[in-house]
């Protein structure tokens, strides 16, 4: 039976006081290393909410790192792409990395993410096996390769430049929300669905040929379409 590992990662969240600051550090049944520290807001920082409003806006800051276990191992990089990741991120998230004209939104945060864990991975030498997923209203597995099939997986280090280049690809319009590269994909950015971003993870772990696999879920907020997320594999 295959292992698999979920990292779930929140840029924006809407949170009810008090919100919390803390570093934690955990090891995974295989020995995987995940580590997140939080560095705003501070610990104990209460939020005043406005008359009538049943939650406040809270920006979130810091960062969240997986290491790697010993074996082989699959990481599937899973993105949303809903209407709202076009927004600011509210700091430097390497400019423009889609080419979509709008810099440093929440979506180049998710990208830059992408891009600097795929880069520890190629370095780590313990993944052999990459995907990315998509997902807004419904959810797809990106086409790793440029060779003319649909290939959900890849190596991380394939290319030159195989994973960035699908990374960087993916945007959020109308009409196109999704990867344009090896394969264009729209997903329809309107709703907000993490059963279907799930289940497009399930498509890259169920092509995948090792026993652990790791999912880092990015999100930018709250599910609002969709069943109840589920994950067996």
């Amino acid at each position: 039976m295959k292992r698999l590992t979920t990292l779930t990662v929140l840029f924006l969240v809407v949170a009810a006081l008090p919100a919390l600051a803390s570093s934690s550090m955990a090891l995974l049944p295989d020995g995987t290393p995940i580590d997140v520290t939080l560095d705003a807001p501070l610990n104990g920082t209460e939020y005043v909410l406005p008359s009538g409003s049943t939650g406040v806006d809270v920006v979130v800051e810091g960062t969240a790192s997986v290491g790697f276990g010993d074996g082989d191992a699959t990481v599937v990089y899973v993105l949303d792409v809903s209407g709202s990741v076009n927004s600011a991120a509210l700091g430097n998230c390497g400019g423009d990395l889609n080419g979509d004209s709008i810099l440093d939104s929440i979506l180049d945060c998710q990208i830059a993410g992408v891009l600097a864990l795929n880069e520890a991975a190629a370095i780590s030498g313990s993944v052999d096996e990459v995907g990315v997923a998509v997902y807004g209203r419904f959810g797809v597995a990106a086409d790793m390769t440029p060779a003319g099939a649909d290939d959900p997986t890849t190596t991380p280090d394939a290319g030159p430049g195989d994973v960035a280049t699908v990374a960087r690809s993916v945007v959020a319009a109308v009409g196109q929300a999704g990867p344009t590269q090896f394969t264009p994909k729209d997903v329809n950015r309107d709703r907000t669905n993490f059963a279907a971003g799930l289940a497009a993870a399930k498509t890259v772990v169920d092509a995948s040929s090792n026993d652990t696999n790791i999912v880092v879920f990015l999100s930018d907020g709250q599910s609002n379409f969709g069943g109840l997320a589920t994950f067996t594999s």
